[in-house]
């Protein structure tokens, strides 16, 4: 079976993009404990910033459906989506990588927090 993906559309409450980034940390942080889960990736729209997109690598498709299925799951996500005026979330599965060389850069909100 090939790599597995999770993604999600986020578009933050005005006035609450760093509420809505400290929420899903906590939140990346619980889901990237789980079994199966791989490095989990929030990227902002530079030309909205209230619009965010996050994506994360899974193993497989019944690594995701565990997650899912957590009873920590729910109240999590909720904590999350309550600082936010839309979500849509997909399952994805790989299907092509090409070229380039892996990033290991930290965020910019890291590298201001370290300043």
């Amino acid at each position: 079976m090939a790599e597995c993906f999770t993604s999600g559309e986020w578009i933050a409450h005005e006035g609450e993009v760093d509420a809505f980034i400290d929420a899903w940390d906590a939140f990346a942080s619980w889901s990237g404990s789980r079994p199966g889960a791989g490095r989990l990736h929030l990227v902002q729209d530079l030309g909205n910033p209230r619009r965010f997109l996050s994506f994360s690598s899974w193993s497989d498709l019944d690594s995701i459906h565990a997650w899912k299925a957590d009873p920590e799951f729910r109240s999590r996500m909720d904590a999350v989506q309550q600082h936010v005026a839309e979500f849509h979330s997909s399952e994805m599965e790989l299907v092509r990588v090409v070229g380039g060389q892996p990033s290991s850069s930290t965020s910019a909100r890291q590298d201001a927090q370290r300043a």
